[in-house]
């Protein structure tokens, strides 16, 4: 039993990590179209509509979804409650947005917003429906499924977008992306799962997930509003064209953690909640994923970041240059993200959800004060300051990782201090190598061996548990195929 669920939990993120990174990836692409068709004020305008669909999305998927792969006795009637009312809550958002959207455009002075927001929120309601659907099948660890249709589906749409964009579409080519994602995911897994909701609604099961989810629900809302009112407090405080370089500073670095992390705790919290009564497995296992993300993580986002200027100009020429800045300040912060929340994670899925939602409160509103004396200055800043919230939001998950998992501060530096250390080392290394007056193909090639010498070497010298660990994960997975 213990070797099946190890088997299917490698597995499981090794498809997961190739559906979040694929999407990712062609969403990127479209991304990179658009930045030589548009200017840098129309991606400051997507940048806040993003993050006001962000937000009303975490409404309708996130506490429910959670607690159906988290319930012990869940049936085919608490699919079928959570898929109704999430589908009415997404007709009420949408509704919403579609009336206040004139105001949102009036508030900044950009007309375009009032009827991209009404095309683009109507994604929310197809993200209702197939956000129940992967909640099924992430809780029966059914991850290759997932990555097959979120493949096609995003293979399809992106196409789509692509083509909108060189027939002079602007800024609708991503709004059509998400709408024809959204929908293609709906009816491919509908086909895929054959698997339709029996429309039975039970108030009083209903009712006993939403006592678990609304502390899951108001921490995942937190956590996303604190996320996106940066685009919205910069886009109304500085220029949409200074947002247009903040975010896309952000993108790169924001693809691959997300590729990483996404596949990483969508597949975890399915095992931990499977181990919420045996803390000391939980423990073991909580520590395993959290020293080999440190592992991959930390050296792939000083490795970005020392070739962040070259990158730029290679794949969105000298004209987005202005925002090299800030995409190395938030390769340090994707870099660091995923130390608290894989810990969360584990402290989630033994049923505190309350602490949860205590600390993801605490750590954001140490976020909010920086964002509010940040904002005062330069923009940069106001990265600076969620580096600060960073390092802060690590410090502040120590104490509960020792009193809930008895994972002790001592471990906790142990399975992160090597990591970033070394990480350091070939950041300095590599930013000497790329002195060297060569085209930029050849520097990145270079920068890219000496960055797997220096990292791979010193984890080998010191014997890091990371790369042993590493090393049996692709064992595993070679030796399965």
């Amino acid at each position: 039993m213990q070797e099946n669920i190890t088997t299917k939990t490698v597995f499981g993120v090794a498809w997961k990590t190739l559906e979040t990174f694929l999407v990712g990836l062609i969403q990127t692409l479209i991304f990179l179209i658009l930045a030589r068709l548009l200017s840098p004020e129309d991606f400051g305008v997507i940048a806040i509509l993003a993050a006001l669909i962000a937000i009303s999305n975490i409404f309708i998927n996130s506490g429910l979804g959670t607690a159906l792969i988290q319930g012990k006795d869940i049936n085919e009637i608490d699919y079928s409650s959570v898929l109704i009312f999430s589908f009415i809550a997404s007709l009420v958002i949408y509704f919403f947005l579609f009336l206040i959207a004139p105001y949102i455009a009036d508030f900044y002075n950009q007309p375009i917003i009032k009827d991209v927001l009404r095309v683009y929120s109507i994604s929310i309601i197809f993200f209702a429906i197939n956000g129940v659907q992967k909640s099924i099948l992430i809780r029966e660890l059914r991850f290759k499924e997932i990555f097959i249709v979120s493949s096609f589906s995003v293979i399809i749409s992106g196409c789509i977008s692509i083509i909108m964009a060189f027939k002079g579409f602007g800024i609708y080519a991503l709004v059509f992306n998400s709408l024809i994602l959204a929908s293609l995911n709906t009816i491919s897994f509908s086909i895929f799962m054959k698997w339709l909701p029996s429309f039975r609604f039970s108030i009083s099961r209903l009712s006993k997930m939403l006592r678990y989810s609304y502390k899951l629900l108001l921490s995942n809302l937190i956590e996303v509003i604190y996320t996106n009112i940066f685009p919205i407090v910069i886009g109304k405080s500085f220029s949409i064209q200074s947002l247009g370089f903040y975010n896309n500073g952000r993108q790169i670095p924001s693809l691959l953690s997300s590729s990483i992390n996404a596949s990483i705790t969508s597949v975890t919290f399915s095992v931990y909640s499977r181990y919420q009564t045996d803390l000391d497995k939980l423990k073991s296992l909580t520590r395993d994923t959290v020293i080999v993300t440190n592992f991959i993580m930390l050296p792939l986002m000083a490795f970005l970041a020392a070739i962040a200027e070259p990158l730029v100009v290679l794949i969105l020429t000298e004209k987005w240059l202005p925002s090299v800045p800030y995409l190395q300040l938030f390769c340090l912060i994707y870099g660091l993200h995923h130390q608290h929340n894989i810990s969360f994670q584990a402290i989630a899925a033994t049923g505190r959800s309350d602490l949860f939602l205590r600390y993801q409160f605490i750590k954001k509103i140490f976020g909010i004060c920086f964002l509010a004396l940040m904002i005062k200055f330069n923009l940069i800043y106001v990265v600076i300051g969620q580096i600060f919230t960073t390092f802060l939001s690590i410090i502040i998950t120590a104490t509960p990782n020792k009193n809930i998992l008895n994972y002790s501060v001592n471990e906790q530096l142990t399975d992160f201090i090597p990591y970033l250390l070394i990480s350091l080392i070939m950041f300095y290394g590599l930013i000497y190598v790329g002195k060297v007056d060569i085209p930029i193909l050849g520097l990145l090639t270079i920068q890219a061996f000496v960055a797997i010498l220096i990292y791979i070497g010193l984890s080998a010298v010191l014997q890091l548990r990371g790369l042993s660990l590493f090393k049996n994960i692709l064992n595993s997975f070679f030796k399965k195929k």
